[in-house]
């Protein structure tokens, strides 16, 4: 699953950490300052729960080269599930192969996650890539990311990731029948 060589560059399917990372699970504390002398308090911050974990990069590779973007993607590394049986947990694995060559339908199962083999030093036990906790990192943060690498996804599972990573994002599915819909609320200034 792991390249024995790394590249010199961040890139898709790096792992790092450990790192700060927000429990999504908790809500956000809005913190109050004063603006200057005088002036009352204004929420102008917000203040998440953090955890130390590992993460991994899923922006795309040619997101690194591009001057104009100012942010990169990365998602939370997770232990698996607790509460699932075996037999999920035999799906969640095999759904890292998210489109089997040669099948003749797409599978579309499990498609917020991808599992990770264990990591020497780093986790002992399969872990799993949360999509849905995927977030922006400045790219001034890139030099001391990629000094917390610790795995290189081969060549395969980058792809794999990838091709997953464009299901997550891609997923058809068919509008919300109009009789399920309603009408927007009132707004001042809008007929």
């Amino acid at each position: 699953m792991y390249s024995s060589r790394w590249s010199e560059v961040l890139r898709q399917g790096d792992v790092f950490g450990l790192w700060l990372y927000p429990k999504f699970k908790n809500v956000p504390q809005p913190v109050a300052r004063p603006q200057g002398h005088g002036e009352d308090l204004k929420v102008n911050r917000w203040e998440f729960p953090v955890d130390e974990c590992y993460g991994i990069v899923v922006s795309h590779c040619c997101e690194f080269n591009e001057a104009k973007r100012a942010r990169f993607l990365v998602a939370r590394i997770s232990d698996f599930p607790t509460r699932i049986t075996d037999a999920q947990r035999e799906k969640i694995e095999a759904s890292n192969d998210a489109v089997k060559e040669g099948a003749e339908e797409e599978r579309y199962e499990y498609l917020e996650t991808f599992v990770l083999e264990p990591i020497p030093g780093c986790f002992d036990e399969k872990m799993v890539v949360d999509f849905t906790t995927i977030m922006p990192f400045p790219k001034s943060e890139q030099d001391r990311v990629g000094a917390l690498k610790q795995a290189e996804l081969d060549q395969e599972h980058r792809i794999k990731l990838r091709k997953k990573l464009a299901l997550f994002f891609g997923r058809d599915a068919p509008d919300v029948a109009d009789d399920k819909k309603r009408d927007p609320p009132p707004r001042p200034g809008r007929e």
